[in-house]
């Protein structure tokens, strides 16, 4: 049992240094209610691998928990932040769903997210998430 776990912390320690070797990181500047600044590093995407672009909008998600990034800017501003994660086919695909929206909310915003894991993984994929 104690092999086991010393070989999980391994894998996941080397999983994470190969992450942060093969994904860049974009910088999001985010101007919080109390007038401070917060500068937040995310990963970003390009065309790659299905697993950057997860491990994208998980570090999306974490970091809108960490910071409040949603209550912090308006929703036209959050949708804009999330885009700026992305480049490529993944942007390009982004854009084509978000620019269907005629009334942006929280809500809207996630059900973009699905549609858009679900162009870029398939349909299994989204049921899954």
């Amino acid at each position: 049992l104690e092999g086991d776990k010393e070989n999980m912390v391994r894998a996941t320690l080397k999983y994470e240094r190969q992450k942060e070797e093969s994904l860049k990181k974009v910088k999001l500047e985010i101007l919080q209610t109390t007038g401070r600044m917060d500068k937040i590093e995310v990963y970003t995407c390009e065309d790659g691998p299905e697993e950057d672009f997860l491990i994208l909008v998980q570090d999306f998600k974490d970091a809108d928990r960490q910071f409040n990034i949603r209550n912090a800017i308006t929703i036209d501003e959050y949708y804009g932040k999330f885009r700026e994660c992305m480049k490529g086919s993944a942007r390009d695909t982004w854009d084509k769903i978000a620019g269907t929206v005629a009334w942006r909310t929280t809500m809207t915003f996630y059900e973009n997210l699905l549609e858009l894991v679900k162009e870029i993984l398939g349909e299994d994929a989204k049921d899954n998430q």
